[in-house]
């Protein structure tokens, strides 16, 4: 589950977040309901979106870059 849902993340982003309107929202509801806290789903890419994020990818050995989707 956690490897598919880094694979469509990785596909929503593969281009600038702005490009794509409610890709930010889209991934903080993935990551809050795989039990990462990524705070409110707001669409915002703060703090807790890119300490999710960090989380994230370091337990799925993925590459953990400063907090950014790939």
């Amino acid at each position: 589950m956690k490897r598919l849902f880094a694979y469509i993340v990785s596909l929503l982003f593969f281009t600038a977040t702005v490009t794509f309107a409610g890709t930010v929202d889209t991934a903080q509801r993935m990551l809050n309901q795989l039990g990462y806290n990524a705070g409110a789903v707001d669409g915002a890419h703060g703090k807790k979106t890119r300490g999710a994020l960090e989380a994230f990818y370091a337990d799925n050995g993925g590459p953990v870059q400063m907090g950014r989707l790939s």
